[in-house]
């Protein structure tokens, strides 16, 4: 009986070898669309900011995600009839400014993470021809004492760039937030609280890109944004008429 050439066994141990890699290929692709639900559960470990993890998010049915997107649609729907970006977001996003997953077909467990963001382009009404990046999002934790947690951290100037964080002035309740993202633009963030649920409305004005952005551009930014906030009913007890 002859030997079986060296170069046989040589080509069995290289298919083996990709028949694995092939494998392990196809159970990526297949867990892939459970990474942002896996995360913002707490499955896995998020990212510090700081020295600051935040609260995994509550674990709801569809319906009640469903419900958080059509509180954020209400107000943004008038803006513009199209959202470039939508879905759910880890609460890491207000750092991260990551764009928003698509919901994941894989759920064993019929729970969903509570969040929801939407992105769309809206007319700057001060500058004609000209839009504005606006942006929603709505967290609901499993507390209100870890919302109010995140609350306080995620409007902090802490862990963001340039940041400068303030209280609105009376009568309204929301905390107010300017910083240079991630994409180097300058960006308005108001916060607002609602037991469990955090709130935050965001708007990048056109041609704010690495350079100072006037006060008074500011302050209508500001005003723009908290005035979006507060037609989500829920917040009307923090969104008084201004005096």
């Amino acid at each position: 009986m002859s030997a079986v050439p060296w170069w046989i066994g040589r080509q069995a141990r290289l298919a083996l070898l990709l028949a694995c890699l092939l494998a392990a290929l196809l159970a990526l692709l297949s867990a892939r669309t459970d990474v942002f639900s896996a995360a913002a559960s707490g499955e896995h470990n998020p990212r510090s900011w700081c020295g600051y993890v935040p609260p995994a998010l509550a674990s709801v049915p569809f319906g009640e995600v469903r419900q958080l997107r059509a509180t954020l649609l209400a107000v943004m729907e008038p803006l513009s009839p199209v959202r470039y970006a939508y879905g759910p977001v880890a609460p890491d996003v207000v750092w991260s400014d990551n764009p928003p997953t698509s919901f994941s077909s894989r759920r064993t467990s019929g729970l969903w993470p509570a969040s929801y963001e939407m992105r769309t382009w809206a007319t700057d009404p001060r500058l004609a021809g000209t839009v504005e990046d606006v942006v929603a999002d709505v967290f609901l934790f499993t507390s209100s004492s870890q919302a109010n947690r995140f609350y306080a951290r995620a409007a902090s100037a802490r862990c963001h760039q340039a940041g400068i964080a303030r209280l609105a002035p009376p009568p309204r309740r929301a905390r107010l937030l300017t910083w240079v993202n991630p994409d180097a633009f300058t960006q308005d963030d108001v916060f607002v609280l609602s037991g469990a649920r955090v709130y935050r409305f965001s708007l990048v004005p056109p041609h704010q890109r690495d350079h100072q952005v006037p006060s008074a551009e500011q302050q209508a930014a500001f005003t723009r944004i908290e005035d979006l906030a507060c037609g989500i009913p829920a917040l009307a007890l923090s969104c008084l008429p201004r005096a």
